[in-house]
């Protein structure tokens, strides 16, 4: 569900909860009735952001949060991980984060189990259906549907439609294992201009989200640019190796703008 980032000038303070094989962002919380969890991908983590927008609650809130966000996440990797479920189970309200449609096992592909962003397989369907793309060549979910998308656009909508309803049964899984308090959080996610798939979280729309209203206490969808930032002002801490993507991740500001709106929902 995860990956360490080289390179970096930042110490993630690097914890673990019960007996999960993921490593998630520190300090370490003590999980109780008045903690707030954070379930998501890179945004949620808060790579290059010296304070990403859960550890801006806690601070606003006066609560314990606990960020389990991952960077490269699809939610099949919380899905297996029962000790992230626990800690869910055992806050006061959980936080997830809307991840792209991309980045989970389905019936046309396999993801790695924690590291979701990484292809493993194709299924003999899709074989079938893409004869003619090499599947060897990837090692990423992007790079593969990127490539698809170039070469078989009459046939991508296909994936497409595998992934919302795919999206959706696994969504309502997920919630179902966490139960309790849920609010989804809804953060449009930076592309660059030559990002083929478009901004993320990719493949959901809004009739997706409503499927989920019944297990949810509601939508926070914060208004925010899908443009890259500008690396060099964004308030980013990162080594010249990571500045492409770094333009790519959230902004303190927006840390901070996401923060201040969760808080003032929380309240």
């Amino acid at each position: 569900m995860s990956y360490e980032d080289s390179g970096t000038l930042l110490d993630y303070a690097f914890c673990r909860y019960g007996t999960s094989k993921a490593k998630f962002r520190g300090p370490e919380v003590e999980i109780g009735n008045q903690t707030v969890a954070f379930v998501g991908a890179s945004e949620t983590f808060g790579r290059f952001s010296i304070s990403p927008f859960p550890a801006i609650v806690e601070h606003i809130s006066q609560r314990p949060c606990a960020n389990f966000g991952q960077n490269g996440a699809g939610i099949d990797g919380f899905i297996l991980d029962r000790d992230v479920q626990n800690m869910c189970q055992r806050s006061a309200i959980t936080v997830v984060q809307i991840m792209g449609a991309q980045n989970m096992s389905n019936r046309l592909y396999s993801v790695h189990p924690r590291r979701n962003d990484r292809f493993i397989r194709q299924s003999m369907l899709m074989k079938t259906i893409f004869d003619d793309i090499e599947f060897t060549d990837f090692n990423f979910v992007q790079h593969m549907l990127s490539t698809i998308k170039n070469q078989a656009p009459d046939r991508f909508p296909i994936i497409v439609q595998e992934l919302k309803a795919a999206w959706v049964a696994r969504m309502k899984m997920m919630l179902a294992q966490i139960g309790g308090q849920i609010i989804l959080l809804w953060v449009p996610c930076k592309a660059s201009p030559s990002n083929v798939l478009g901004t993320g979280p990719l493949f959901v729309d809004e009739a997706m989200i409503a499927e989920l209203a019944p297990a949810v206490c509601g939508v926070i969808r914060p208004k925010m640019s899908t443009d890259p930032n500008d690396p060099s002002t964004d308030g980013l801490l990162y080594s010249p190796f990571d500045q492409a993507a770094a333009a790519l991740a959230m902004s303190q500001a927006e840390h901070q703008y996401v923060a201040e709106l969760l808080a003032a929902e929380l309240k």
